[in-house]
């Protein structure tokens, strides 16, 4: 297997492992960048990575009342089946937003 040197001759390491280390570094800083959920609510988009985040007062202009309210937990049906769970924190902002698709 070929050789890659890294900062000086001293230092070799083997390509493969250093190409596979790269692309999990990689895989993983773009798994952490793209875990933020949204919901589209009348052309708005609305996202729980957003930051600042969004409130619960936003939210309830740009969606309307929810389907229903339980405590910091909300639920939003859209269309058939599809079910926006939506989490607020102690503040009123928006931690999490959970899809799920109902048969």
């Amino acid at each position: 297997m070929a050789k890659m040197r890294v900062g000086g001759p001293l230092k070799t390491i083997r390509a493969g492992a250093a190409w596979r280390t790269l692309f999990s570094v990689c895989c993983l800083a773009g798994a952490t960048a793209s875990s933020a959920a949204t919901m589209r609510c009348n052309g708005d988009l609305i996202s729980d990575g957003k930051m600042p985040r969004t409130t619960d007062a936003e939210i309830l202009y740009r969606c309307g009342e929810p389907y229903s309210k339980s405590g910091r937990n909300w639920l939003y049906v859209r269309g058939k089946n599809q079910v926006y769970r939506l989490q607020f924190d102690a503040n009123g902002e928006l931690t999490r937003i959970v899809t799920e698709i109902v048969r």
